[in-house]
């Protein structure tokens, strides 16, 4: 791995980040579509070792290394079929490591049940919890049967487990020995797929889960009789409360809170009164991050607003100023804590930007420096990439929608750039922001405009703008992608008439919607992954599998046959006038394959111009490393032949 050292002092550092040759080579498609080579980074306890999650190819192992030299003191992997998944750090010479397999022909590794200890050096593993059967909880294997509910730093021997027992067909919350493996019951739970919440001490404060009619349920845990006691009670459509930090006294609660207000703020709630104190709200952006002083107060809170944000309830705190100050020496990019040492003197952050993939730095609070550089693509050289330029505008309807302009770099002036649409998946609470975008550099690289539309239903703009996306599938949701695209019509740089526009999951359904509902906009489709049948979604893949999936797609889409079968591009392929691409993995479970091969014969007996790619053993989205190279090779050469565009030379 190419690791930069960076140790400089922050007073008078402006660090530009993104500085590197800007002889550099032009970079190739196989840059784009490259994983990071670090996945994850945890700073140990005693702030003396890092834990980083790095790929070797297509295998995920742990390796620790010692700081401040940096040297490598141990690795762990595992045999055959497994990767490490995730990790936290128990004490400061052992971690707890969860894991994946890779399942018969399927690229991508899915959770496995297992959670083992390890220590630094690679010795003495142990393997603390197998269920009864691996995927018990969730087939799919998108989500775990256990959680690391608390790794009790202070407690050298014990962490605090939740894991899914079949038995209860419920979680129950452990106490596990991590250097023996054995676990003893610490604590029933009270509400249906209970989460668990302690404070910085280790000691349970809370639960919370649902109820059988889908309301959440909050409680906690009397300090004075052991008695639980519920303190909330929400239905997501009305917004609620999101605990965040426990008072180790068992008196209040820091919580995100969304119910007095359109967006989510940040609160201090009384456990026993339910006073609630505003600490901070943003008039149009949700909290998305707590920040934490030195002292391990909540000094602050960051939005993804334009930009990252972080506002601090005080601005003469010390250490609101000493992370101003980091903030500063990074470059003002996008900062992330990751976490502390124990004694709150180090910090371990993530960084990117808009053209700069993450790093991560290790802050030493106490020195005032900022130490190694660790890129997770080291590869990406950010002069030659692309900037995003945030935007808004009024939809039809007066809602004002946000989203990002990527326009390519080195183009001549008064050239006009052919645009690519991409709406993204999800689509409820999931917002594109001022990040680095592989793919959206891959096709400004390329030579498009890319524009990025957080229509309603997408996260970050509060409770109400979500809520007018249900129900609203290739409806109001759609016209706000359509109104974006004329919105970039008045852009001198944007050569609108040369649009297409593309997506995964439910970005492709929105592609397909797209051109049938516009065909005066879009020149070309493409869907990845996508969903086009909507009656589907309630029969297949792993969404209709509980009743919380069920209950989702209700809100989402109505049950309606009629209704469902009008909004499924399955069902007007005859309408689209445009060619259209597709690709799927003959393994995904989210939208499943009958989706794609559906779409796919409906266009070829409309005598559709259509071209595919399905590849076996991928699920919802290419995992390897070749299939991913081929879908953007074919994607781009679609592209080119509808839009007739050329690479840009590097400047």
């Amino acid at each position: 791995m190419n690791h930069v050292w960076q140790g400089r002092r922050m007073a008078a550092l402006v660090l530009a980040v993104c500085g590197m040759a800007a002889q550099a080579a032009q970079p190739t498609l196989e840059d784009f579509t490259r994983d990071s080579e670090v996945t994850g980074a945890l700073l140990s306890p005693d702030g003396n070792h890092i834990a980083l999650r790095v790929l070797n190819g297509a295998r995920a192992t742990l390796q620790i290394r010692t700081l401040p030299d940096f040297k490598v003191v141990g690795t762990f992997g595992i045999a055959g079929q497994y990767d490490v998944a995730d990790f936290w750090w128990k004490n400061d010479e052992r971690l707890l490591v969860g894991t994946a397999e890779r399942l018969g022909t399927m690229g991508k590794p899915r959770y496995t049940a297992t959670l083992m200890a390890v220590n630094i050096d690679g010795s003495k593993v142990a393997t603390i919890s197998r269920s009864e059967k691996a995927g018990a909880y969730d087939v799919s294997g998108d989500r775990r049967d256990f959680v690391v509910v608390d790794p009790l730093v202070d407690d050298h021997d014990h962490a605090l487990i939740s894991r899914y027992e079949m038995v209860k067909s419920d979680f129950v919350l452990l106490n596990c020995n991590v250097y023996v493996g054995t676990c003893k019951q610490q604590a029933l739970p009270r509400l249906k797929d209970a989460d668990f919440w302690t404070d910085d001490h280790g000691e349970l404060r809370g639960q919370s889960g649902e109820t059988g009619d889908g309301k959440n349920v909050l409680l906690y845990r009397d300090p004075v009789t052991d008695d639980w006691k519920e303190f909330d009670s929400y239905f997501d459509s009305d917004g609620g409360m999101s605990p965040q930090l426990f008072d180790s006294k068992g008196k209040w609660v820091i919580a995100y809170d969304n119910r007095e207000d359109p967006v989510s703020g940040v609160y201090k709630v009384d456990l026993e009164t339910r006073k609630h104190e505003k600490l901070f709200l943003d008039p149009t952006y949700d909290v998305s991050d707590l920040i934490r002083g030195t002292d391990g107060n909540v000094i602050g809170a960051s939005v993804e607003a334009e930009r990252q944000r972080w506002v601090f309830f005080d601005a003469k705190n010390p250490d609101a100023m000493l992370y101003s100050a980091v903030r500063r020496g990074l470059g003002n990019v996008s900062v992330y804590i990751v976490n502390f040492s124990r004694a709150r003197d180090k910090m371990l952050v993530l960084a990117e930007s808009d053209v700069a993939p993450a790093s991560y730095y290790v802050i030493d609070l106490k020195a005032k420096s900022i130490g190694a550089r660790i890129p997770t693509r080291p590869w990406i050289d950010p002069a030659q990439m692309a900037s995003r330029q945030s935007i808004s505008f009024q939809a039809r309807d007066g809602l004002t929608i946000h989203g990002y302009l990527t326009v390519p770099r080195g183009r001549a002036e008064g050239t006009k750039s052919p645009l690519i649409v991409l709406p993204h998946g999800g689509p409820y609470d999931i917002q594109d922001t001022w990040e680095y975008d592989s793919e959206v550099q891959l096709l400004a690289n390329h030579g498009y405009a890319v524009l990025q539309i957080n229509f309603r239903g997408s996260g970050g703009y509060g409770r109400e703008f979500r809520n007018k996306g249900y129900g609203e599938w290739g409806r109001a949701m759609q016209d706000d992608v359509a109104d974006g695209t004329r919105w970039a019509a008045g852009r001198v740089d944007i050569d609108v008439s040369r649009t297409c526009i593309y997506g995964a999951s439910y970005g492709a359904y929105a592609a397909l919607v797209g051109v049938e509902r516009h065909p005066e906009l879009y020149r070309c489709a493409a869907g990845y992954a996508g969903v086009y049948d909507l009656q589907v979604m309630w029969n297949k893949g792993d969404i209709p599998d509980d009743v919380d999936g069920r209950r989702y797609l209700k809100r989402a889409l109505g049950d309606d046959a009629a209704e469902l079968a009008a909004r499924s591009p399955v069902n007007f392929a005859d309408k689209i006038q445009v060619p259209v691409f597709l690709a799927h993995g003959s393994d995904d479970q989210r939208a499943p394959v009958a989706h794609f091969k559906a779409m796919r014969d409906a266009l070829q007996r409309a005598n559709k111009p259509v071209e595919t790619l399905l590849k076996d053993g991928e699920g919802h989205g290419f995992y390897a490393a070749a299939n991913k190279l081929e879908l953007y090779t074919k994607l781009l050469a679609f592209l080119d032949r509808n839009l007739g565009v050329k690479p840009v030379e590097a400047k």
